[in-house]
């Protein structure tokens, strides 16, 4: 579900997904490029169409004053196909934050540029 076509075809089938990851094993929240101290963050996350996808979740949390993590679950619930966001909180903020994405609603418009579209 990571390009136009697919996500276009999933709504098109009515397919819903598992978005495994869906916060991106804490990219929204620790992705810099100068922070390499977490291997496994760095190795599946850190390239460049995603720190340019980070940048677009920080512009559009900042305007909406929520915090960039809530931002990319809600981005996984507003698909137009059916979606369950497997997330993996370990404290009781991180389940909060997660449950906030909720109310979270993302214009098509807002879908397609954070897609990069």
């Amino acid at each position: 579900s990571s390009d136009a076509e697919s996500r276009r075809w999933l709504e098109e089938n009515e397919i819903a997904i598992f978005a495994w990851s869906s916060q991106a094993r804490g990219f929204f929240v620790r992705g810099d490029r100068a922070f390499t101290a977490d291997e496994e963050l760095v190795r599946c996350w850190y390239c460049d169409d995603n720190f340019a996808r980070l940048e677009r979740v920080r512009e559009v949390s900042a305007q909406k004053s929520i915090t960039p993590v809530e931002l990319a679950l809600a981005y996984v619930l507003n698909q137009p196909f059916p979606t369950f966001p497997l997330i993996g909180p370990q404290t009781i903020e991180e389940t909060r934050s997660s449950l906030s994405a909720l109310h979270i609603q993302l214009s098509p418009d807002e879908l397609k540029y954070l897609n990069g579209d």
